[in-house]
């Protein structure tokens, strides 16, 4: 009942007025109701149904991020927010330059090179030449956005291209990464959870999380690979950057 009390001296803070309570008729609300000298009314159904069913679809969520989410530090979880705001702005920005052939462009606002400053790009990614991994996780890696090339500051963006029967191999990261499924089809293994995946699936994979992606269908698997904060260069991707840098010097 305490908690009830305290819960609703809470509520009327952020209220102008005292407010009509809908309560069903658990025994602890009107000893509290009545103590705040607060009208309530009891119903089953109606109204309240209504935002029961929000609480409860946010309890879901909240749930569902819990289970999925490295949410043992703050960090971790403002490193997903970016990513997410990050991948909704420039899916934006594919959507418009490309219309239905999501992935294949992004709008690039700004790129430094050397002591040139490029504004308003648009990056055909097709052009950007990649590099090739050796067996037995063969596969084509493209740096498209990166601190390396000279924008942005805090991500990466890279396209693996994979082809059928190939794979990413296990492999873990000091980034959050996050995947969007440009083309083809496959099997995603975060963790110890196993999923298959198709076009316009986003997959997750936190920071330090070991995670493989294969190429499971009978076409090109596309992946764009969002990484936040940036990836350091190293192995095949320090590779990957050269090229990219290559291509983007050539342009000025």
């Amino acid at each position: 009942m305490l908690i009830t009390l305290k819960f609703l001296r809470i509520v009327l803070d952020r209220c102008l007025n005292k407010p009509l309570i809908i309560v069903d008729r658990g025994p602890w609300y009107r000893w509290a109701l009545e103590r705040l000298g607060l009208k309530y009314r009891y119903q089953r159904f109606g109204l309240r149904n209504t935002v029961e069913r929000f609480f409860r679809y946010l309890k879901q969520r909240t749930r569902r991020f819990y289970n999925n989410i490295n949410t043992w530090s703050i960090k971790s979880i403002e490193d997903y927010a970016s990513a997410i705001a990050i991948i909704r702005n420039l899916t934006i920005a594919i959507k418009i330059q490309t219309g239905s052939k999501v992935g294949r462009q992004c709008l690039y606002h700004r790129m430094t090179n050397r002591s040139t400053m490029i504004k308003k790009f648009v990056i055909d990614s097709m052009l950007i030449p990649g590099f090739k991994v050796a067996a037995p996780n063969e596969r084509i890696l493209k740096v498209v956005l990166s601190p390396d090339i000279g924008f942005p500051e805090d991500m990466t963006l890279l396209l693996s291209i994979i082809s059928p029967g190939n794979s990413t191999g296990k492999h873990t990261h000091d980034s959050t990464e996050i995947m969007y499924v440009a083309s083809g089809r496959g099997l995603s293994i975060i963790g110890n959870k196993e999923q298959e995946i198709r076009v316009d699936n986003i997959l997750v994979a936190p920071k330090g999380i070991l995670h493989e992606v294969r190429n499971t269908g009978d076409e090109t698997l596309k992946l764009v690979c969002f990484y936040v904060p940036a990836l350091k260069p190293s192995g095949s991707y320090k590779e990957a950057i050269e090229k990219a840098k290559q291509y983007y010097e050539s342009l000025v």
